[in-house]
């Protein structure tokens, strides 16, 4: 069956009566209205935090007077792109990953299984990386992000057209050929009743394997014959092929996705209890979730849900006006999102919001709570799945909390940038907007004497133009001094606090936006300061990572297919099974800021090049014990400092071509030896000995070989 992974490995409902089903699901959505008013304070900061990165906050003023400069600085917007791409740098290393074995039985499989998982996060789930740069934005923005990892099993209805001509050659002779057959029949047929009895025969024919046909049929296109759609489709193409038909039309469930996937969600659709410490100790959690109606019946059929229960809730919501559920899902933030995106009457209410409740209860009797999961649909109190424990093999919640920061233990501890730096994004905005309006000042004003005679209205400044005036001091310009420097100077010095402040160089790098004179060591001290605290922001984005990483892998093992084949960059297509890859392994993220910076890569590989090279010139350093590999040196150098230029000058040899020159290099050493021992060679072999030695060394060689010459 078509059907997601989970539903097939049923283990049974949480078997309540009806009557406390309801009462429990009652309660459960009166609790999370309660922790949703808990967290109302920080609802609302998030709104205005948002407002202010995208400047919509402070316009419009009327101070120092009507119509004075409303530049909004965008500090907060750039400090969280700047962060987002050193921090993109970091994760998105080649491989992102590297395994451990942690039982002896793994390590054999450590190498195989980190190159399928490098190739799964990577080809086999497409959106992963974009996943994760939503993710981080919300970690650099909300102090936190959420990322949902799951088994993604989805399908869609599609209709397919066979054409004859379009089959594969191996389906191509399972279509009869009347007309060839009748052509090649030794009786001539002048009649219609010997094609019909013919055109019957095929069909006896055909039919005696039908069994086997139908297989093949099943397997070539995808078709499940328990599916019924699919099961109609079997005997449509099944008869295309009896009856020789041109082309045939039929209906299936095309499965879309089949797979391991994580989803960056929205923080303000996770709901946790406000006294909620770590997320894996919450009482309750429960993530909510907008579908549109064919999305929400396509749930149903893919993940098991109650169609009587569906049809309910789609009832009920075309009659429904219940207030508070509209208040509910349209919050201050989705109004300020559509405000900045220009998305005018766009509400969630078009949607269907459906939960999805995790808590802990004790299902079988024994004494110890199990972490289940309800899916509700809150604006009519309706169970639309039976209670049942989570599928996951990990016995974890599908949920992971990246921080920002790690500063409590609570789980709305963690700070963004815009609540980080608040009073220094204030202040930037502020001396700009004073620097802009002194220049504004700064503009010729004149003054003109009370008794000259003169109306300022009939006058207006005009560079080169002549003024009638009856003394000097009829007209005389307003000197204002130039009050810009202090607010450019605090700016900088705003600038390099927040470097400072957050981790980073650029700020810090230049003497301009220091307060008073460094020296050089001074300023590599700043540097280093900035760099170890980037660096501890990206230990805590790769510790929640690590989790996420953690359970995309034990849901491969799971789910996954009993065999893949992949396809990594440079190699031909490879098949694996899961017992090949299969293992208990920690799986560590490999990027650092030391080890992502392009300079310092292309510096660090430079001097082993340099090492490398020494150490050629001189083998006997070496011993016997080790040797080096010049070539991979230089073509490491030339891909930290140019991808396009190593691959225009630089090319890997494949194995048949690296097998010939080995096979050359032992004819060589064989023919060398040949001469060392006196054996007889034709002149050919002894001049092409001659001409190698001589290029490696043409005076020692001469003298050598002169006897052999």
């Amino acid at each position: 069956m078509k059907i997601h992974p989970a539903v097939k490995e049923d283990v049974g409902a949480v078997r309540k009566s009806q009557n406390d089903v309801q009462a429990m699901v009652n309660r459960i959505v009166t609790e999370v209205h309660g922790d949703e008013d808990g967290r109302s304070t920080w609802m609302d900061r998030q709104a205005t935090y948002y407002r202010r990165r995208y400047a919509r906050e402070f316009r419009n003023v009327d101070w120092p007077w009507p119509g004075a400069n409303d530049i909004v600085m965008p500090t907060i917007d750039l400090t969280i792109d700047k962060l987002k791409a050193v921090l993109a740098r970091v994760i998105f290393t080649r491989p992102m990953v590297t395994f451990k074995a942690t039982n002896p039985d793994s390590h054999s499989r450590t190498q195989t299984a980190e190159i399928f998982y490098d190739w799964l996060i990577n080809e086999g789930m497409p959106d992963f990386k974009n996943q994760l740069l939503v993710m981080l934005d919300s970690v650099l923005q909300h102090g936190y992000g959420m990322v949902k990892v799951f088994w993604d099993y989805r399908t869609r209805n599609v209709t397919r057209v066979l054409n004859r001509s379009d089959l594969p050659r191996e389906f191509r002779d399972l279509v009869p050929d009347v007309e060839q057959r009748l052509a090649n029949s030794p009786i001539p047929v002048n009649t219609g009743i010997l094609t019909e009895q013919l055109k019957a025969r095929i069909k006896e024919d055909f039919q005696t394997n039908a069994k086997e046909r139908k297989r093949l049929i099943s397997q070539k296109y995808g078709l499940d014959p328990e599916e019924p759609k699919d099961k109609e489709a079997i005997e449509r193409i099944f008869r295309f092929f009896r009856d020789g038909k041109e082309r045939v039309v039929y209906k299936t469930r095309e499965v879309i996705a089949n797979n391991p996937r994580a989803v960056a969600l929205d923080p303000q659709d996770v709901i946790v209890p406000r006294t909620t410490l770590a997320l894996e100790d919450a009482a309750r959690v429960t993530h909510k979730i907008f579908l549109s109606e064919s999305a929400l019946r396509s749930r149903a059929k893919d993940q098991g849900w109650s169609k009587k229960a569906v049809d309910l809730v789609l009832d009920s919501r075309r009659s429904e006006a219940d207030d508070r559920k509209r208040s509910l899902a349209r919050t201050t933030f989705d109004r300020d999102r559509d405000e900045r995106e220009g998305v005018h009457e766009f509400d969630k209410t078009d949607l269907i919001e459906i939960w999805e409740h995790y808590t802990r209860m004790d299902i079988d009797n024994d004494g110890v709570d199990e972490l289940v999961v309800m899916v509700i649909h809150p604006g009519t109190n309706t169970l639309l799945k039976d209670i049942r424990e989570v599928p996951f093999q990990h016995g974890e919640l599908p949920f992971v909390q990246v921080k920002f920061e790690v500063n409590d233990h609570r789980f709305y501890s963690s700070r963004g940038v815009p609540e980080k730096i608040d009073d220094i994004d204030k202040e930037m905005t502020k001396r700009h907007r004073n620097k802009l309006n002194n220049m504004d000042m700064m503009v010729p004003t004149f003054t003109y004497r009370f008794a000259s005679e003169i109306n300022p209205d009939t006058i207006n400044f005009i560079p080169g133009e002549m003024y009638p005036v009856l003394q000097p001091d009829d007209i005389r310009p307003l000197d204002v001094p130039d009050r810009t420097i202090p607010d450019e100077r605090e700016e900088n010095i705003l600038l390099t606090w927040v470097e400072r402040y957050l981790g980073g160089f650029d700020a810090i790098a230049s003497q301009a936006n220091i307060s008073e004179a460094r020296t050089a060591t001074e300023v590599n001290a700043l540097q280093r300061s900035a760099s170890e605290i980037l660096a501890y922001r990206t230990e805590v984005i790769q510790m929640g990572l690590k989790k996420i990483y953690g359970l995309i892998w034990s849901l491969w093992n799971q789910w996954g297919p009993e065999e893949i084949h992949i396809q990594v960059t440079g190699e031909e297509m490879r098949r694996l099974t899961k017992e090949e890859i299969r293992g208990k392994f920690d799986i560590i993220p490999v990027g650092t800021i030391t080890n992502t910076d392009p300079e310092i890569e292309r510096q660090r590989a430079l001097q082993v090049l340099d090492v490398v090279s020494r150490l050629a010139a001189q083998p006997e350093v070496l011993g016997v014990k080790w040797e080096v590999d010049l070539g991979q040196a230089l073509a490491n150098w030339l891909e930290k400092t140019s991808i396009l230029e190593a691959s225009s000058v630089i090319r890997e040899r494949d194995q048949r071509e690296i097998a010939q020159i080995q096979q050359q290099q032992q004819q060589r050493v064989a023919r060398r030896q040949a001469i060392e021992d006196n054996v007889p060679m034709s002149a050919r072999d002894a001049q092409e000995v001659i001409r190698e030695v001589k290029r490696e060394a043409p005076n020692k060689g001469s003298q050598r070989l002169t006897g052999v010459s």
